[in-house]
């Protein structure tokens, strides 16, 4: 796709996200209404957590593919869940929003996230919803917390909790580069959702399913077999076939692309001790 075709749907993707709320209560209150027989089958709402830049948006896209889930790109399903919208609202606006993604070609930060041969945009039967938005829901809910339960008694569905985990360094440089905020403030940013995600790990033990980046690099096979199950769905051969394949073999460093200032990978190492899930990742050998 051309570039610069490709920012201009990224940018009429981003004002139907900030302007959906005036308009979009009566609307997905109808569409609901209508679309009420696609959700009787439903077994799981999944959400993500974590950290942007961490390869939550290829792991949606990849169960996305699969012909009974249907996971919403990027709608921030908490901020409706704080205004009130109903069950049947929640379903309509996360199925359209997938339907919106498709409409500017499945391409998000310069990645193209299409799953040859699969559902992206269709299903069979639904029996997995969920919302990909990862950073944004962690803040939300380090906030207010009781927006989790408030979800879980909305949709009335069990939760699936996805916390997805990369190099803090890694994380850290690109929501530098990409955001435009000193190492600095990336950093405090990063621990704090770190702070609330372990939090979410250990009240909800059962239900958040922390996966590495790396790891899942490695054996995305594996990995989507695990997901499946955990959801509730079959992991058929030939979507694990396509899905795994798009998969890059190696993600991308990009902490050295900028200069770490020493006291900082310092600091960074100490406040990455202090969580148990961030154990492996070697900030000072990277550096």
């Amino acid at each position: 796709m051309n570039l610069r075709l490709h920012k201009v749907r990224q940018s009429l993707y981003d004002v139907r996200l900030s302007s959906a709320l005036p308009w979009t209560y009566v609307q997905s209150a109808v569409g609901g209404w209508r679309n009420r027989p696609h959700y009787r089958d439903l077994r799981s709402f999944v959400i993500f957590i974590g950290n942007g830049r961490c390869g939550t948006s290829l792991l949606g896209s990849l169960l996305n593919a699969h012909c009974h889930v249907c996971i919403g790109h990027e709608l921030n399903v908490l901020r409706y869940v704080a205004r009130g919208y109903r069950r049947d609202q929640l379903l309509w606006l996360l199925v359209k929003q997938d339907e919106v993604f498709g409409q500017i070609g499945r391409r998000w930060t310069g990645y193209d996230y299409e799953v040859p041969n699969q559902w992206q945009g269709r299903f069979k039967k639904l029996l997995v919803v969920g919302d990909k938005k990862a950073g944004l829901t962690t803040s939300m809910l380090g906030e207010r917390p009781e927006l989790l339960q408030k979800l879980e008694d909305r949709v009335g569905l069990p939760l699936r909790i996805i916390h997805l985990v990369r190099h803090p360094q890694n994380v850290i440089t690109t929501m530098h580069r990409k955001q435009g905020w000193t190492l600095e403030e990336a950093a405090d940013l990063f621990f704090q959702r770190c702070e609330t995600n372990w939090r979410l790990m250990n009240e909800r033990p059962k239900t958040v399913h922390t996966l590495h980046l790396e790891a899942f690099i490695a054996e995305p096979r594996r990995h989507l077999v695990e997901l499946c199950q955990w959801m509730g769905v079959e992991p058929h051969k030939d979507y694990l076939q396509d899905a795994s394949g798009i998969v890059l073999r190696k993600p991308r460093q990009s902490w050295d692309e900028v200069l770490w200032p020493i006291d900082l990978l310092r600091s960074v190492e100490r406040r990455a001790a202090a969580y148990p899930y961030l154990a492996g990742y070697n900030v000072e050998a990277a550096a």
